[in-house]
């Protein structure tokens, strides 16, 4: 399904979230920055997926990384790195969706999570808490777990 030129059906999107999730989603889409409804379908992605029945963002999220490859992940990928800093999800789903995608792609992703921090005070409180921070190598050493002293509640932090 190609988005440009075609007004954004809001029940089909959350339609397709809710069966397909995100990414499988965005894939089908095939939509790119340029086109003319590029912001419109970013504003309808965040009402939907900001909703509190909101799909998860990471439905079927696996089976989707399985099947993108090459260009078509850099797709999706510059759409995330749209959407991200835009939603207002669960800080820890979403730190466990951009690892997994961090594992597939590229930085650009731990840039769109520093910008999600930016959007409200307490995100980075939340993440760039005091305490120890145990480096996570698996990942090429751009992730590490913080423990929160005041709490014992544990953080992902990115950095570059």
């Amino acid at each position: 399904m190609d988005t440009e030129g075609i007004p954004i059906d809001k029940a089909e999107l959350a339609t397709q979230l809710r069966t397909r999730g995100l990414l499988h989603t965005v894939t089908d889409l095939k939509c790119h920055r340029r086109e003319d409804n590029y912001s419109e379908l970013l504003v309808a992605l965040v009402a939907i997926l900001n909703a509190t029945d909101a799909p998860s963002i990471d439905l079927h999220l696996e089976e989707a990384l399985t099947t993108l490859e090459g260009p078509r992940f850099f797709l999706v990928q510059r759409v995330l790195c749209d959407l991200i800093p835009l939603l207002d999800v669960n800080q820890d789903l979403l730190l466990s969706f951009i690892t997994r995608l961090l594992d597939k792609g590229d930085d650009a992703l731990s840039t769109a999570f520093g910008e999600w921090t930016t959007k409200d005070a307490a995100r980075p409180f939340k993440v760039y808490c005091s305490g120890s921070m145990i480096l996570d190598t698996n990942v090429g050493g751009k992730i590490a777990t913080i423990n929160e002293v005041s709490d014992d509640q544990k953080a992902t932090f990115f950095f570059s």
